[in-house]
């Protein structure tokens, strides 16, 4: 899998709105994701993206930046998704713990195929299980020159405005 299409695919921001940054006990995080390219004959990293994400504990988030192919409408059927998704969660454990569910799946599309009436996509997908690494950066080495960088801290507690 080329990593290149990365640069391209792995970058923006998730926004939690404040209104439900503020409801229940459910903890907000930023997640930093730094998605680098290794140069090992060059001794040299080249930073791919570097997406901010909100996210609160307990609910998904998901983060999409590609396409999507939509389904045949005589048929139905699931939309065909290719670039770059990120999904993830945060779970707290009773005794304080977080622990960071993250998937990351890379695709292309390939040009359909008029004549097969054959649509593709193909890619891989990373799976990662954590502890969440609040305060200093987690370090992920995948494939032979993919390195995937995760800093995570709490997010700010929205305040009320007055006018």
């Amino acid at each position: 899998m080329r990593l290149l299409s990365l640069a391209v695919c792995l970058t923006g921001m998730l926004a939690i709105p404040p209104s439900l940054l503020a409801q229940g006990s459910q903890q907000q995080y930023i997640i930093q994701l730094r998605l680098l390219e290794t140069d090992d004959a060059a001794n040299k990293d080249r930073i791919l993206a570097a997406p901010t994400i909100a996210a609160t504990s307990g609910r998904k988030f998901s983060f999409l930046s590609g396409g999507e192919i939509m389904p045949d409408p005589k048929f139905g059927g699931e939309i065909l998704f290719y670039g770059t998704q990120v999904e993830g969660v945060i779970r707290e454990s009773a005794d304080g713990q977080t622990q960071l569910h993250l998937a990351i799946e890379v695709s292309e599309a390939l040009p359909p195929e008029e004549e097969n009436e054959v649509t593709t996509t193909f890619g891989s997908v990373y799976r990662f299980r954590m502890p969440l690494p609040l305060a200093r950066p987690k370090q992920i080495r995948f494939e032979s020159n993919g390195i995937l960088e995760i800093r995570a801290q709490l997010a700010e507690p929205a305040t009320a405005r007055s006018n």
